[in-house]
């Protein structure tokens, strides 16, 4: 029990320095898988030796990093659940190597692994997820505004061009697409006077009016703010 509680500890380092990643450096989910599995190999390779059933160890310390970042992106972007794998299988095959040589395979390995699902993979499934293109008339809806001012509604707005996000607080993906959207406003011109965009938080995930207000005030958001109950 003592050592299963220790691998579970030693996960945690991996994903505090995730957190630590995202919180101060860069949202890119390209660069939050690789952050993840340098910091899953360190650790896996400092437990090496300390180890009777290589599977059940490899789980334990996966297992934290592999949750939050399942309840953070994954049900948000489903298809990057390859990327669950691959922090899975970091600490599996250095427990299951023996020897310089086949450990240095084995961080070629992931290296290759990596790289390809870094630059190929997350890039395509971010865009495709997050990103549709339609040409239906935008669906009724009824929104707080919570900035004052009258509600935002698909009738008042009749007429307007309005990009409208949906957002959690939480979620790692609308965190970093926020910076997309304040570029939009000074590379595409007439912001707020041909064009606005209005920025929607929602009860999932235990998001409130109060949190919602707090993540734009401390992002300096230039948009519209909306809660959808």
């Amino acid at each position: 029990m003592k050592k299963a509680l220790s691998l579970i500890a030693t996960g945690l380092m991996p994903l505090a320095v995730v957190f630590l990643f995202m919180k101060f450096i860069s949202l890119n989910l390209s660069h939050v898988l690789i952050v993840g599995v340098i910091s899953l190999l360190l650790v896996s390779m400092l437990k090496y030796k300390q180890l009777a059933n290589p599977l059940i160890s490899a789980i334990l310390i996966a297992i934290p990093l592999i949750l939050v970042f399942y309840f953070l992106v994954i049900i948000e972007i489903p298809g990057l659940w390859p990327v669950l794998l691959i922090f899975l299988l970091t600490p599996a095959l250095v427990f299951y190597s023996s020897g310089k040589i086949l450990r240095g395979v084995v961080i070629l390995v992931l290296i290759g692994i990596t790289g390809f699902t870094a630059l190929n993979l997350v890039p395509r499934v971010v865009a495709g997820e997050l990103t549709e293109l339609t040409q239906k008339p935008a669906p009724e809806y009824h929104l707080q505004n919570l900035l004052g001012g009258n509600d935002f509604t698909n009738i008042t707005d009749k007429g307007s061009v309005i990009v409208l996000d949906f957002f959690g607080t939480w979620c790692a993906p609308c965190i970093s697409e926020m910076e997309e959207l304040k570029l939009m406003t000074t590379s595409i011109p007439g912001y707020n006077s041909d064009w606005s965009i209005i920025i929607a938080c929602t009860d999932s995930g235990g998001d409130t009016p109060e949190k919602a207000l707090d993540f734009q005030s401390k992002r300096e958001l230039p948009f519209q703010l909306a809660y959808d109950s």
